[in-house]
């Protein structure tokens, strides 16, 4: 049990350095290019992706053999939960009138455990 907790850790550390690119990109574009924050945030969130994978694969999880097999799980993966971010995002923000900022970390952190766990079990699983 301490594995996984500490794994999650871990795990939530390499998503946080993924996020730190994807939010920085994503309020740079928005607040000073004056870029659609839609599209801020998918810029955002497909640079925060390869952080993440990276991370992920080497240090979370330790893997080094069959790269492409895993990044394409990975993606599958992102394929899903990045369209339902942003879908979410949008939601919240156009729906219920909350600023995007607010928004994307109310996202960002209700979709953490989902992914460890997909990742966990399906992505970077040990054969």
């Amino acid at each position: 049990m301490f594995h996984i907790m500490r794994q999650f850790a871990i795990y939530c550390f390499g998503g946080g350095l993924a996020t730190i690119v994807n939010w920085t990109i994503t309020f740079a574009l928005t607040e000073f290019l004056s870029t659609w924050y839609v599209l801020s945030y998918c810029l955002g969130l497909s640079s925060g992706f390869l952080v993440n994978f990276f991370f992920q694969r080497h240090i979370t999880f330790g893997v080094t053999d069959a790269t492409g097999r895993r990044m394409i799980r990975f993606a599958l993966i992102a394929s899903v939960t990045a369209p339902l971010n942003v879908a979410l995002v949008y939601a919240l923000t156009e729906y219920l009138g909350m600023h995007y900022a607010l928004s994307i970390v109310v996202v960002t952190l209700s979709v953490a455990l989902i992914n460890y766990t997909l990742n966990r079990f399906w992505t970077f699983h040990h054969n």
